[in-house]
């Protein structure tokens, strides 16, 4: 007997399309449409599944806490955290001492691999920001569904007959998700609700209108982000939602991820945690629950204008403004790491000359440039196909936009991500608790953020075939035996 399965998704997540590869893909235009996956999905798509709770299905909550360090839980006494709610996930389920992300350690590239089992190189979104080399974009990021290359877990639940939802989940503007608010924002203030009103769906944002909800914008915090999850929850019981917790990340940048603030903000996410699990019992569904980060955290604190190092060099050319007039290798930045795209490929020897630079400023300790990643090294973490080459900063250090010296000097912020996934401080984290988990309160050791996606789909009872993951079947207790 097949039993159906329901999942909320509670993190920053992706969508779905075709984007080309650098060196010059075009600038992202906003999905207004399906997502270009759903087309790799089966045709004979059933009509939306009736409400989970209803039909008293098993309801898989999956909360991705943005930036939560696996020391947040496995340490929790030791660093005097007041999180009650994670602890009880930790004692009923089970739950990794680290998880590898994915290169480059970043937001969107992990957040689409959760949904799609498989690396960035695979499924489309390299980076945070979209590739942009002359700074057409302002600053643009990859927020459009269409440009995910393989099937996304919403793309396969909807074909077969589920509800998904979807709350502030990264890559999801224009998704096919019955219940969308995608994360988008253009000057982080409340004009951009008006836009982000435009792009959540319909129904939705006129029953938050209604009940005098706020659309949960960029410049709001997670309990806002909460309260349309639980809306969403109770009103529609998807069988996937999907929602991101932000706000740790943003103080762990500005603070330190080891700060006060970041460890109170941690406190305050439990907080909504709580909210989410009391709502979620009073609907009597079988829930399971997947909390999860995207990435650890590193202290830094100076920062790095490689484009300095590049204009010297002549790679870059400036207009009378500033602005890059042409380039014969673009910088590609994400925080702890940099790619570089050559204007055209097959030009071996600016490209030979370009791998000189790199290595000079990897050999001087005061450029603050660690390691050079080249196509193979590249190529072998599933990162950046096509580049030239790659960077990663050092220790304590961290990569910043601009073309006027200084090269280095100090950063605004003090917390850093991107680096190498094998980098201990770049360790996700994953806690797997409620229905369907064993609830041995064990540890899973290390495990990878590819096999989040398809355990997810064996709980549904789904097959993610372009998944390269495998289920955690350590962790899985009464998961359905079938897969549709």
């Amino acid at each position: 007997m097949t039993r159906a399965f329901a999942v909320l998704i509670v993190s920053v997540a992706a969508a779905c399309g075709g984007a080309s590869v650098p060196p010059e893909p075009p600038l992202s235009a906003m999905a207004s449409g399906p997502s270009a996956c759903t087309a790799l999905v089966p045709s004979s798509a059933a009509p939306p599944a009736k409400a989970a709770a209803a039909n008293g299905k098993r309801r898989v909550i999956v909360v991705s806490i943005d930036g939560m360090r696996p020391d947040s839980y496995r340490k929790a006494d030791a660093l005097g955290l007041r999180i009650p709610n994670l602890r009880r996930f930790l004692a009923e389920g089970m739950s990794a001492d680290g998880m590898r992300t994915v290169y480059p350690s970043l937001t969107y590239p992990a957040h689409v691999t959760m949904v799609t089992g498989v690396r960035p190189a695979a499924h489309g979104i390299y980076n945070n920001f979209a590739f942009d080399p002359k700074a057409k974009n302002k600053d643009g990021w990859n927020w459009y569904a269409r440009d995910i290359r393989v099937p996304t877990l919403w793309d396969v639940a909807k074909a077969h007959g589920l509800v998904v939802g979807s709350v502030y989940f990264p890559v999801t503007a224009g998704a096919d998700i019955a219940w969308n608010v995608p994360q988008f924002w253009r000057a982080e203030v409340p004009e951009d609700d008006k836009l982000l009103a435009l792009l959540t769906t319909p129904a939705l944002a006129k029953e938050l209108a209604t009940q005098g909800i706020p659309l949960p914008g960029e410049h709001t915090q997670d309990r806002e982000r909460t309260d349309v999850a639980l809306h969403i929850l109770k009103k529609h019981a998807p069988d996937l939602l999907l929602t991101y917790m932000e706000d740790l990340d943003t103080v762990a940048h500005k603070k330190g991820p080891s700060s006060k603030e970041a460890r109170e903000t941690l406190e305050a996410i439990d907080v909504q945690l709580g909210r989410l699990r009391e709502a979620a019992e009073a609907e009597k569904t079988p829930t399971t629950w997947v909390i999860l980060s995207d990435h650890g955290f590193a202290e830094a604190n100076q920062r790095i204008r490689i484009g300095v190092a590049l204009r010297k060099a002549g790679f870059v050319k400036l207009d009378k403004k500033g602005e890059v007039e042409s380039y014969e290798a673009a910088m590609w930045r994400g925080n702890g790491m940099c790619a570089f795209y050559m204007r055209d490929p097959k030009d071996a020897r600016t490209k030979e000359k370009l791998l000189g630079l790199l290595q000079g400023l990897a050999h001087d300790p005061k450029s603050g440039v660690g390691r050079v990643y080249y196509d193979h090294d590249l190529e072998a973490r599933g990162g950046f196909p096509g580049a030239a080459a790659a960077i990663e900063a050092r220790p304590g250090y961290m990569f910043n936009k601009g073309f006027d010296a200084p090269m280095v000097s100090p950063a605004e912020e003090l917390g850093a991500h991107g680096y190498d996934p094998e980098s201990d401080d770049m360790a996700a984290s994953l806690i797997l608790a409620g229905d369907g988990i064993r609830s041995s309160g064990e540890s899973l050791g290390k495990v990878d953020i590819v096999d989040v996606a398809p355990t997810i789909a064996k709980l549904l009872s789904l097959d993610l075939p372009s998944a390269e993951g495998k289920p955690l079947t350590k962790a899985l207790g009464n998961a359905p035996a079938e897969v549709k």
